[in-house]
């Protein structure tokens, strides 16, 4: 396979770093000749001796490349690790490394589908957290860091088939949680998720089909509801959700066909209720949804077949879609302002 000659910003800063050590100025090919670099630099006696010091690890081991290198980095001064280990395929296990000066974790053990374990991962100043753990299918449980500082989880945990519950997650700086955990087909309870800053969290559990109940989501400036619980098949309970801001309502409850009883939630901003409530076959009744600024209801109940009464409150859409009710076979009463 031919060697890929470093010339990527995500690299420069490694090769920089090796060539103050050896006093060159050549091209270093990666990821090879990174390697016979760093094992040809002299060092001084164990007690004396200076370990490579580099600030920017993205990409580092991307695909699994020498991951021996570890132990003669210093990642004590880090902060980016973005994609450090994305597509490392074949690891069940990551050895300690120091990131506590670390800002940027996006992606950083994305497509790991082997990884099972992670020690304790210190993220005190972390601010994004996108996709770090993308389709690591077999990781079990959400591993202890810190998420205080962080701004953007979006994709965190999309994939994790193996994590059964989501609790006690302090994210109150975060803005957008879109796809967080999506497609963890494992997850059966999420509460207490600190989200209060969250403007978007579009298909953040869609497709959790074994997800049974949801408690303690706090939605009070979410603007994009799209998707939130889209194909959440097994969902029987929702809690009451905070949603006076949100202007796109569409999909969010799209397939959940355990769904019987939906709390009341104020939906006079809204915009976009497209599939709302496509197949809850199971939903009875419906009261309190104001369509006065919906621009799209289209299939907004299709496929509600035991749906029986729906009440509308606050302002007259203009036009309601012609798919709206579509297959309500059991709809008999239709209430208005």
């Amino acid at each position: 396979m031919a060697l890929k000659t470093v010339n990527d910003s995500s690299l420069s800063a490694i090769a920089d770093a090796i060539r103050a050590k050896t006093g060159k100025s050549d091209a270093i090919a990666f990821p090879n000749g990174f390697v016979d670099e760093i094992e040809g630099i002299e060092t001084k006696d164990d007690d004396e001796s200076e370990p490579l010091v580099i600030t920017d690890f993205s990409y580092f081991h991307d695909n699994g490349a020498r991951l021996d290198l570890l132990g003669k980095i210093d990642t004590s001064q880090g902060t980016k690790f973005k994609y450090m280990f994305n597509a490392c395929t074949s690891i069940t296990t990551i050895p300690l490394i120091d990131t506590a000066k670390g800002i940027d974790f996006s992606r950083m053990f994305a497509n790991c589908y082997e990884l099972e374990t992670i020690q304790s991962i210190v993220t005190i100043n972390g601010e994004s957290f996108e996709g770090m753990f993308a389709n690591c299918k077999k990781l079990t449980s959400i591993p202890v860091i810190s998420l205080a500082k962080g701004t953007d989880f979006g994709n965190m945990f999309v994939g994790c088939q193996s994590i059964t519950e989501v609790h006690n997650l302090n994210m109150n700086k975060g803005t957008s949680f879109y796809s967080m955990f999506s497609s963890c087909t494992g997850i059966v309870s999420v509460g207490f998720l600190d989200t209060t800053s969250g403007t978007n969290f579009n298909k953040m559990f869609a497709g959790c089909t074994s997800l049974e109940s949801v408690y303690g989501l706090i939605t009070d400036n979410a603007e994009n509801l799209e998707g939130l619980f889209d194909r959440c098949e097994n969902l029987v309970t929702v809690q009451i959700l905070a949603t006076q801001n949100a202007k796109y309502f569409g999909s969010m409850f799209y397939g959940c066909k355990k769904l019987q009883n939906i709390p009341t939630f104020n939906t006079s901003n809204g915009e976009d209720f497209s599939l709302m409530f496509y197949g809850c076959s199971e939903l009875t009744s419906m009261y309190g949804i104001d369509l006065g600024k919906a621009t799209n209801s289209a299939n907004m109940f299709n496929g509600c077949s035991n749906l029986t009464t729906v009440t509308f409150i606050g302002g007259t859409p203009a036009s309601l879609a012609s798919t709206v009710f579509k297959n309500c076979t059991a709809l008999t009463t239709i209430n208005v302002p």
